[in-house]
């Protein structure tokens, strides 16, 4: 009979201690999952401020130390790579998003981890990564994400020209992701996890930066800072931690598309084709404009320290062998002001340097005037030559337009262009200067010193200089 009340006695007592066990094991999930849920808010308060992700935290960074480690708690990031992350397997940046250090804990007082996906087919935390803003929604001719520098890429395009962004939300979107399994459903395109490593806290770090030991199963893949992550039900109490069955692990994540719709960075209905102008277009390079544009006073020989300079209803844009050059303002051995590339040892557009002018116009035009500066004949009949190229959407259309000096170097050269399509850019390349002896042998270089655009309508479309004749009229 006494044998009999202990086993009584004993069977009551584990109950007891088993549901006790339960009942703080559920306390401690929930409050974890509450501060999971708070980490989640922070994290995409944060993205949607600064169209990123951040990187995570320094996990090793022991946050009991007086005075703090100055970098406890803030992401990040890879100095050589702006688009990796220093610490791939770290910790949630509590203070980078704006949360109190110990809200970044679980109820074991462990810290949370943090994993963001930083692949090949665009990091999202790089400038941008998240945003689909650039992104068109209906596009009939998609155009793919950008490559920009420092990044891995995958940005929507964000080409000035509005109705240049032809990338659609499928494609910022395609094969980008961390892989996650939530129960029976499988997603490869989560854009972050946040992990508690559970009561057990295997492969997680304590407060004071050490990493406890690694579990082995799914929990050791949910250390990892690709995963594969996974969400399941936890393992029985009996199941011994160090087994590859054993799954306490809590995670909170969100995949890319609905991250990007949450803190409204979606894409939008950008227009396709530009609207046929009707009236003229007309713009001098002179100090006044090319100031206003660049936010900064200008001055001859001055380079701009830009790419490209919006004025209004028209994107000028240096290039060299098809690439951005820093355009460069007037020169001081020229009575006339005009802009060009900075690249080929002066601010004049030079066939040497493979330089060129780009002009994006804000609507489709018919009609191009152009006046050049310092472009003409020099030494023994030598030509300078010009080359016009015309696109539309992106597209080259026509033939392309040559024309040659006809007046002696250092004065102005004005051209008035109709070429066979409407137009809404054009590329001005210097070309070889010719001579009738030896052919294309020499160099050409000059200043861009105004555009016009005109539609069809107009009689005809010369700039100010042509019209006035200060300039040559050479075409």
């Amino acid at each position: 009979m006494v044998v009999v009340v202990m086993i009584v006695v004993l069977i009551a007592f584990l109950a007891a201690y088993a549901v006790s066990r339960i009942k703080g094991g559920t306390e401690d999930g929930g409050t974890t999952a509450t501060r999971l849920a708070k980490a989640v808010d922070a994290l995409e308060a944060f993205a949607a401020g600064a169209q990123r992700l951040p990187c995570p935290a320094d996990p090793a960074i022991d946050t009991t130390t007086t005075p703090a480690d100055a970098n406890e708690g803030l992401e990040r990031i890879d100095p050589g790579n702006t688009a990796r992350c220093a610490y791939p397997e770290g910790t949630l940046p509590w203070r980078t998003i704006g949360m109190k250090r110990d809200e970044a804990l679980d109820a074991w007082g462990r810290k949370l981890s943090y994993r963001v996906y930083t692949g090949n087919n665009g990091s999202l935390t790089q400038p941008g990564g998240v945003s689909m803003v650039n992104c068109d929604t209906t596009e009939t001719t998609p155009g793919g994400t950008t490559a920009t520098a420092a990044s891995l890429g995958g940005l929507c395009n964000g080409d000035a020209n509005p109705y240049a962004r032809s990338t659609t939300p499928a494609q910022f979107l395609d094969n980008k992701g961390l892989t996650l399994t939530d129960g029976t459903v499988a997603h490869n395109d989560v854009a972050y996890v946040i992990i508690s490593h559970g009561a057990t806290g295997l492969g997680g770090y304590t407060v004071s930066g050490a990493r406890l030991d690694m579990p082995a199963g799914d929990e050791r893949s949910n250390t990892r800072e690709t995963g594969a992550f996974t969400i399941k039900a936890f393992s029985d109490v009996d199941v011994a931690a160090t087994s590859g069955q054993h799954f306490d692990d809590l995670l909170a994540y969100r995949t890319l598309g609905d991250l990007v719709k949450r803190i409204n960075l979606s894409g939008r209905d950008w227009p396709d084709t530009l609207p046929v102008a009707t009236v003229d277009m007309s713009l001098a390079f002179n100090a006044a404009t090319v100031a206003a544009a660049a936010g900064q006073s200008v001055s001859a020989g001055g380079t701009l320290g830009q790419n490209t300079l919006n004025f209004s209803g028209v994107r000028v844009t240096g290039q060299a062998s098809g690439t951005g050059s820093e355009l460069g303002f007037g020169d001081p051995s020229l009575p006339y002001e005009g802009i060009g590339a900075a690249g080929g040892g002066s601010n004049k557009v030079q066939s040497g340097a493979n330089e060129s002018v780009r002009v994006d116009l804000d609507a489709q035009y018919q009609k191009l005037g152009v006046t050049l500066a310092d472009f003409g004949a020099y030494g023994f009949l030598y030509l300078e030559r010009v080359q016009f190229d015309f696109y539309l959407n992106g597209t080259a259309v026509g033939s392309p337009v040559t024309a040659f000096a006809c007046s002696f170097d250092g004065g102005l050269a004005s051209f008035s262009i109709t070429p066979t399509s409407l137009f809404d850019r054009v590329d001005v390349t210097p070309l070889p200067s010719f001579d009738f002896i030896g052919g294309n042998i020499g160099y050409t270089e000059f200043l861009v010193s105004e555009v016009k655009a005109c539609p069809a309508s107009s009689p005809d479309c010369r700039t100010t200089a042509d019209d006035t004749f200060t300039s040559a009229r050479c075409l």
